[in-house]
Protein backbone atom coordinates (compact mmCIF):
# COMPACT_ATOMS: atom_id res chain seq x y z
CA UNK A 1 0.00 0.00 0.00
CA UNK A 2 1.40 3.38 -1.02
CA UNK A 3 0.63 6.57 0.87
CA UNK A 4 1.63 9.93 -0.57
CA UNK A 5 2.02 13.17 1.30
CA UNK A 6 0.30 15.96 -0.63
CA UNK A 7 2.12 19.27 -0.07
CA UNK A 8 5.70 18.99 -1.24
CA UNK A 9 5.30 15.58 -2.90
CA UNK A 10 2.40 16.09 -5.30
CA UNK A 11 1.67 19.82 -4.97
CA UNK A 12 4.47 22.38 -5.30
CA UNK A 13 2.87 24.47 -2.58
CA UNK A 14 5.62 25.83 -0.30
CA UNK A 15 5.22 29.43 -1.49
CA UNK A 16 1.43 29.33 -1.04
CA UNK A 17 1.70 27.61 2.34
CA UNK A 18 4.25 30.13 3.56
CA UNK A 19 2.21 33.15 2.42
CA UNK A 20 -1.03 31.88 3.98
CA UNK A 21 0.60 30.71 7.21
CA UNK A 22 2.70 33.85 7.72
CA UNK A 23 -0.28 36.16 7.19
CA UNK A 24 -2.55 34.19 9.49
CA UNK A 25 0.12 33.98 12.19
CA UNK A 26 0.55 37.76 11.97
CA UNK A 27 -3.20 38.24 12.43
CA UNK A 28 -3.00 36.00 15.48
CA UNK A 29 -0.19 38.09 16.96
CA UNK A 30 2.48 35.46 16.38
CA UNK A 31 5.44 36.99 14.56
CA UNK A 32 8.09 34.27 14.77
CA UNK A 33 7.49 32.97 11.23
CA UNK A 34 9.35 35.46 9.08
CA UNK A 35 10.91 33.21 6.44
CA UNK A 36 10.41 29.94 4.61
CA UNK A 37 13.29 28.58 6.68
CA UNK A 38 11.15 29.16 9.80
CA UNK A 39 8.40 26.99 8.28
CA UNK A 40 10.87 24.29 7.27
CA UNK A 41 12.30 24.21 10.80
CA UNK A 42 8.80 23.51 12.15
CA UNK A 43 8.59 20.51 9.79
CA UNK A 44 11.66 18.72 11.11
CA UNK A 45 9.30 16.64 13.26
CA UNK A 46 5.55 16.83 13.90
CA UNK A 47 4.39 20.26 12.69
CA UNK A 48 2.10 20.94 15.67
CA UNK A 49 4.78 19.95 18.18
CA UNK A 50 7.26 22.18 16.35
CA UNK A 51 4.83 25.06 16.40
CA UNK A 52 4.24 24.73 20.14
CA UNK A 53 7.98 24.42 20.80
CA UNK A 54 8.37 27.68 18.87
CA UNK A 55 6.00 29.24 21.44
CA UNK A 56 2.88 29.49 19.31
CA UNK A 57 0.06 30.29 21.78
CA UNK A 58 -1.84 27.07 22.50
CA UNK A 59 -5.15 28.93 22.91
CA UNK A 60 -4.81 30.24 19.32
CA UNK A 61 -4.61 26.75 17.76
CA UNK A 62 -8.39 26.37 17.23
CA UNK A 63 -8.55 29.63 15.27
CA UNK A 64 -5.41 28.74 13.30
CA UNK A 65 -6.91 25.37 12.38
CA UNK A 66 -10.33 26.86 11.54
CA UNK A 67 -9.00 29.66 9.32
CA UNK A 68 -5.98 28.02 7.70
CA UNK A 69 -7.90 25.35 5.74
CA UNK A 70 -10.17 27.69 3.75
CA UNK A 71 -7.34 30.11 3.03
CA UNK A 72 -5.05 27.32 1.86
CA UNK A 73 -7.86 25.91 -0.30
CA UNK A 74 -8.16 29.28 -2.05
CA UNK A 75 -4.39 29.53 -2.49
CA UNK A 76 -4.20 25.99 -3.90
CA UNK A 77 -6.15 27.04 -6.99
CA UNK A 78 -2.87 28.64 -8.13
CA UNK A 79 -0.58 25.78 -7.07
CA UNK A 80 0.78 23.37 -9.68
CA UNK A 81 1.88 19.75 -9.34
CA UNK A 82 5.51 18.74 -9.54
CA UNK A 83 6.48 17.72 -13.07
CA UNK A 84 5.46 14.15 -13.88
CA UNK A 85 4.01 13.22 -10.47
CA UNK A 86 0.32 13.08 -11.44
CA UNK A 87 0.67 10.30 -14.04
CA UNK A 88 2.90 8.36 -11.65
CA UNK A 89 0.30 8.47 -8.87
CA UNK A 90 -2.46 7.44 -11.29
CA UNK A 91 -0.38 4.59 -12.70
CA UNK A 92 0.56 3.28 -9.25
CA UNK A 93 -3.12 3.45 -8.24
CA UNK A 94 -3.96 1.02 -11.07
CA UNK A 95 -1.68 -1.60 -9.51
CA UNK A 96 -1.66 -0.88 -5.76
CA UNK A 97 -3.87 0.65 -3.08
CA UNK A 98 -2.90 4.34 -3.10
CA UNK A 99 -3.86 6.93 -0.49
CA UNK A 100 -3.04 10.56 0.12
CA UNK A 101 -2.27 11.29 3.76
CA UNK A 102 -1.91 15.00 4.38
CA UNK A 103 -2.00 17.80 6.92
CA UNK A 104 -3.98 19.76 4.34
CA UNK A 105 -7.76 19.28 4.11
CA UNK A 106 -9.09 16.30 2.20
CA UNK A 107 -11.28 18.60 0.08
CA UNK A 108 -8.35 20.80 -0.95
CA UNK A 109 -6.30 17.78 -1.98
CA UNK A 110 -9.28 16.15 -3.76
CA UNK A 111 -10.01 19.26 -5.83
CA UNK A 112 -6.33 19.56 -6.74
CA UNK A 113 -6.03 15.90 -7.78
CA UNK A 114 -9.21 16.10 -9.82
CA UNK A 115 -8.12 19.33 -11.53
CA UNK A 116 -4.83 17.69 -12.51
CA UNK A 117 -6.30 14.39 -13.69
CA UNK A 118 -5.10 12.09 -10.90
CA UNK A 119 -7.30 9.00 -10.83
CA UNK A 120 -7.57 5.88 -8.69
CA UNK A 121 -6.62 7.23 -5.26
CA UNK A 122 -8.70 5.20 -2.79
CA UNK A 123 -9.03 7.95 -0.19
CA UNK A 124 -7.57 11.22 0.95
CA UNK A 125 -7.14 11.44 4.70
CA UNK A 126 -6.66 15.06 5.67
CA UNK A 127 -6.30 17.11 8.82
CA UNK A 128 -10.03 17.79 8.75
CA UNK A 129 -10.64 14.08 9.47
CA UNK A 130 -7.72 13.06 11.67
CA UNK A 131 -5.14 15.55 12.94
CA UNK A 132 -2.26 13.15 13.63
CA UNK A 133 -0.33 11.94 10.58
CA UNK A 134 0.83 8.89 12.56
CA UNK A 135 -2.80 7.94 13.29
CA UNK A 136 -3.75 8.44 9.63
CA UNK A 137 -0.93 6.20 8.44
CA UNK A 138 -1.78 3.56 11.05
CA UNK A 139 -5.40 3.62 9.89
CA UNK A 140 -4.38 2.79 6.32
CA UNK A 141 -1.99 0.10 7.56
CA UNK A 142 -4.85 -1.55 9.52
CA UNK A 143 -7.03 -1.56 6.38
CA UNK A 144 -4.33 -3.49 4.48
CA UNK A 145 -2.78 -5.91 7.00
CA UNK A 146 -1.24 -8.13 4.32
CA UNK A 147 0.48 -5.29 2.46
CA UNK A 148 3.83 -3.61 3.04
CA UNK A 149 3.02 0.05 3.81
CA UNK A 150 5.11 2.78 2.19
CA UNK A 151 4.78 6.46 3.05
CA UNK A 152 6.26 8.94 0.59
CA UNK A 153 7.10 12.33 2.08
CA UNK A 154 9.28 15.36 1.60
CA UNK A 155 10.13 16.54 5.12
CA UNK A 156 12.01 15.14 8.06
CA UNK A 157 8.72 15.17 9.96
CA UNK A 158 7.08 12.99 7.30
CA UNK A 159 9.90 10.46 7.50
CA UNK A 160 9.87 10.36 11.29
CA UNK A 161 6.08 10.05 11.49
CA UNK A 162 6.02 7.28 8.87
CA UNK A 163 8.55 5.34 10.91
CA UNK A 164 6.52 5.87 14.13
CA UNK A 165 3.47 4.51 12.30
CA UNK A 166 5.46 1.45 11.16
CA UNK A 167 5.43 2.33 7.48
CA UNK A 168 8.50 2.28 5.25
CA UNK A 169 9.55 5.94 4.94
CA UNK A 170 10.44 7.03 1.41
CA UNK A 171 11.73 10.55 0.67
CA UNK A 172 11.43 12.49 -2.55
CA UNK A 173 14.25 14.74 -3.67
CA UNK A 174 12.06 17.56 -4.98
CA UNK A 175 9.99 18.63 -1.95
CA UNK A 176 10.24 21.14 0.84
CA UNK A 177 13.31 19.77 2.66
CA UNK A 178 16.60 19.34 0.86
CA UNK A 179 18.11 15.91 0.24
CA UNK A 180 20.76 16.68 2.86
CA UNK A 181 18.14 17.58 5.46
CA UNK A 182 16.04 14.52 4.61
CA UNK A 183 19.04 12.22 4.96
CA UNK A 184 19.23 13.22 8.64
CA UNK A 185 15.91 11.40 9.16
CA UNK A 186 17.26 8.25 7.44
CA UNK A 187 14.52 7.46 4.88
CA UNK A 188 14.66 4.15 3.06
Amino acid sequence: VIMFDFDGVIADSLDAFYDVFRRLCGELGYHRVTSKEDILKLLEDNFLVGLLKARFPFYRLPRLRREFGPRMAAANTHVTPYDGICPVVSELAQRHPVYVVTTNTARTAALFLDRHGVRGVRAIIGADRIASKVKKIRRVVRMHPDCTPYYIGDTMGDIREARRARAVPIAVGWGWHSRAKLSEARPE
